[in-house]
């Protein structure tokens, strides 16, 4: 696929410590906002392994599809690197969702993204989900919309109102779920930069085959209909009378 990482990214993805994000402070204001952490997340933190990122993420049956896709783009390693990192990440029923969008959209689904010819665009998808150069609490995140950079080159716009925190308008479901080198926080579907929908449009929107059309109902049968022949019987011509 013509769709390829830019110099920069490649260098980003193989040393994401030594890139910079703006200071915190320009990026999330100091604000007063109470974490957010969900129960859930709390009951299960007591249990998962103390790690890096792909351990953490590795330990949770939900991010199982998430973990194959991070080792299928070979960013394990980034991932486990110093960080530190914000990582939004999808659970299994999202990539289920994705793979349905993907479907009835272009005809293919997640298991294509994990082929080596769909390398480069399986790694924008996944990078776009990680914030670099910040472990971003919940309790960070300050009311209002806050444009963050992503390590796929675009923004991600978090937007908080009170309790409730989505990112590209989907809802975060958990958060901070810690790690050594960063934090985890759970969104319900997979976000897709726009340059992804774009090379989907592109590349898959015009081969996807078309619906078929609905078969035209059959014609009913038809009507066999009798007609009775007339017979109308000629009055015999009168001779042809000539002079006597």
């Amino acid at each position: 696929m013509a769709y390829l990482l830019s110099a920069w990214k490649s260098l980003v993805i193989a040393g994401a410590a030594s890139l910079a994000v703006a200071p915190l402070a320009q990026a999330l204001p100091d604000t007063a906002a109470t974490s957010t952490t969900s129960n859930l997340t709390i009951a299960q933190a007591d249990l998962l392994p103390e790690g890096d990122i792909v351990t953490v993420a590795s330990s949770i049956d939900d991010f199982s599809t998430l973990v194959q896709a991070i080792e299928t783009a070979g960013l394990v390693d980034a991932l486990s690197g110093e960080g530190p990192f914000t990582v939004f990440a999808p659970t299994n029923d999202a990539f289920a969702d994705l793979d349905e969008l993907l479907s009835d959209r272009y005809g293919i689904g997640v298991a294509d993204l994990l082929e080596p010819e769909n390398q480069a665009l399986l790694t924008d998808v996944l990078t776009y989900h990680v914030v670099p150069g910040a472990a971003i609490a919940s309790g960070d995140i300050p009311n209002g919309v806050t444009v963050v950079p992503s390590l796929e080159g675009d923004s991600l716009e978090v937007d908080r109102e009170e309790d409730d925190i989505t990112v590209d308008g989907v809802p975060v479901t958990a958060f901070d779920v810690p790690a050594t080198n960063g934090v985890i926080h759970v969104v319900d579907d997979v976000l897709l930069p726009p340059e992804v929908v774009a090379t989907l449009e592109e590349t898959f929107a015009t081969t996807a085959e078309p619906e078929p059309a609905e078969e035209a109902a059959e014609p009913a049968p038809a009507v066999e209909t009798t007609t009775e022949e007339t017979v109308t019987e000629t009055a015999p011509a009168e001779p042809i009378r000539g002079l006597w």
